[in-house]
């Protein structure tokens, strides 16, 4: 039998599959992605890309290449109440994350609605672009065996029907809800199941009279006779139709003729004639729950096999996806020899509250909407107006905040806010994600996240960023060089080591993280100053008020300069360059 070594084994080729080999190819560590299906998904699913994604998307360099197979965001902005698409509107709310003028403050760019089957084969065609990590489908997990020195792993190739054996130092599970990784670590999912059942009906009709500049993303249909959501694919032709029917009262998935889901269609659209195509149905049930555990020695679990979420507020594939950008780094940094095993284990500290947080939003507002848990919830398979955080969710976006022993303190706490769900207050406090603020580089203006592209701690680069809130605008008084941003967060000399996401992880060091983390610190605080010196219609000025309080300046300047002593510390997890 054929056996296959290599460092990484990574199963499902969801978006969160996906983007785990392109964020291990970013970081030099080669994969094997295997995949039951002969292909990428042929069914939209998962939607909403939001800003916190594109923002992981943008470091890798595909922010480009996801928008331009996108929705335009004029026509994707809100989300509607109606009794009917054509008929009047009941209620309508932005949908924040996909407004570009919304997110402009907290981020270099905005979230967006891009349906799975069109999303997967951009991510595969950077996969094989990357020329890291390699992709077989049609080739299904049947069982591995863990060890102390790693995964041994049966993968079966479902065409020829013949097995083949691979090694590895670790393996992701990333392969849905029905995860066989899971399963067969026997860790079990705590929460709820059978929480709401719909049909997922996509079709085909030219809906472009009843939606032309209305800038609707998802109708939520209040029809009694058809309720249910509708939501764009292309804005034009394809659509998908989530009918609700309740096993409760007698409906099963197998009432869903083709004659009936045509039907459901042309009542939820207002239109009786409408021509219509369905190209494909599936039933679908919502649940609640999180696994019970991230992580089982070299053994780790991401996405839909962590936590399994009810679709309302397009949660899910985003909290996967940054699942896997907390994951990447920490095993690229044990493989290279530059970080212990121990920092492994904080994956699972850091991501499960997000996931368990996220999941139990998610269910709350599948609550507001489908009253579910109350008496009524046999009679009543209708939609409600839903509580009033639903799309306004900038705080579940950016507002984690990590506490696990790979995060120095250093004696702050993160902002307290009324409201976790919907207010994001930036923030440099260690553990939470690096603010947002325009800089100038070589004339062109980059943000501050943009410090943390797996490219730009190169120490061949000799790059100085100018802090330039509010534009390309910058003033004496304001302007900072940064020299030294190459810094190495624990590597040897001549090694890349300030790669650690978008989180920061230390209020210390002249190096990595913690030289970020004073550029955030300058930032944010001449960003402050900005707003109470700037006048309508006049240049943005930005300076200190008495001057350089507390020497920030001086020792920003200092602490800027390359030290091949320094570390980023993260209580020994990351080892001291030698």
């Amino acid at each position: 039998m054929k056996t296959i070594e290599i460092p990484v084994l990574i199963v499902g080729d969801s978006p969160v599959g996906l983007c785990t080999s392109i964020l291990l190819s970013h970081h030099g560590v080669p994969s094997l992605l295997v995949e039951r299906h002969t292909g990428t998904s042929l069914y939209p699913k998962a939607r909403l890309v939001n800003t916190r994604t594109m923002e992981i998307f943008r470091q890798c360099g595909l922010e480009q290449a996801i928008r331009e197979i996108s929705l335009p965001p004029e026509h994707s902005r809100h989300a509607i109440w109606a009794r009917t698409l054509a008929g009047e509107e009941l209620q309508r709310r932005t949908i924040v994350t996909a407004a570009p003028d919304l997110s402009e403050g907290v981020s270099p760019t905005f979230g967006c609605t891009s349906s799975q089957e069109v999303l997967e084969p951009v991510l595969l065609a950077y996969v094989r672009q990357c020329r890291v990590g390699e992709v077989r489908f049609g080739s299904e997990l049947t069982t591995f065996v863990q060890d102390d020195s790693g995964v041994g792993a049966t993968i079966l190739d479902r065409e020829q029907g013949k097995q083949m054996q691979v090694r590895t130092q670790y393996l992701i599970g990333a392969d849905g809800a029905y995860s066989r990784v899971r399963e067969v670590l026997g860790i079990p999912m705590v929460g709820q199941v059978g929480l709401g059942n719909t049909m997922n009906i996509l079709f085909q009709a030219d809906l472009s009279r009843w939606v032309a500049d209305r800038s609707i993303n998802v109708c939520f249909i209040q029809h009694p006779e058809s309720r249910g959501l509708l939501l764009a694919v292309d804005d034009v032709e394809r659509w998908i139709f989530q009918a609700f029917y309740s096993p409760a009262t007698g409906q099963r998935a197998e009432d869903f003729t083709l004659e009936r889901c045509i039907g459901l269609i042309r009542t939820a659209v207002g239109v009786p004639d409408l021509p219509v195509e369905v190209l494909r149905a599936a039933p679908w049930s919502s649940s609640a729950r999180v696994a019970a555990r991230f992580c089982q020695g070299q053994i780790f679990l991401a996405g839909d096999a962590a936590h399994e979420m009810p679709a309302t507020g397009g949660h899910s594939m985003n909290v996967g996806i940054q699942d896997i950008h907390n994951l990447a780094w920490k095993l690229a940094a044990v493989l290279g020899g530059w970080a212990g095993s121990a920092l492994l284990e904080t994956y699972g500290h850091e991501r499960e509250p997000v996931g368990r947080w996220t999941t139990e939003q998610a269910m709350r507002n599948l609550e507001s909407l489908r009253r579910i848990g109350t008496e009524d919830l046999k009679e009543d398979t209708g939609l409600h107006y839903s509580r009033p955080e639903l799309f306004h969710e900038q705080g579940m976006v950016f507002g984690a905040a990590y506490e696990s022993a790979a995060v120095t303190p250093d004696g702050t706490t993160p902002p307290k806010v009324a409201n976790p769900v919907t207010e994001y207050v930036p923030t440099a406090h260690p553990g939470c994600r690096a603010p947002h603020v325009w800089l100038e580089r070589a004339g062109q203006r980059i943000s501050t996240l943009d410090l943390f592209r797996y490219d730009v701690c190169s120490p061949d680069r000799q790059n100085r960023y100018s802090l330039v809130p509010g534009g390309y605008r910058s003033c004496p008084d304001a302007t900072r060089s940064l020299p030294g941003l190459h810094g190495r967060a624990g590597g040897r000399p001549g090694r890349s080591r300030g790669k650690l996401g978008h989180h920061l992880r230390s209020g210390t060091g002249r190096s990595g993280a913690g030289a970020a983390r004073r550029i955030c610190c300058l930032a944010l605080s001449i960003q402050r100053d900005e707003s109470s010196t700037s006048t309508p219609g006049s240049a943005r000025q930005c300076t200190w008020r008495n001057g350089d309080p507390s020497g920030t300046i001086a020792r920003l300047r200092r602490d800027m300069q390359p030290d091949t002593k320094s570390s980023v510390r993260s209580s020994g997890l990351l080892r001291t360059a030698r």
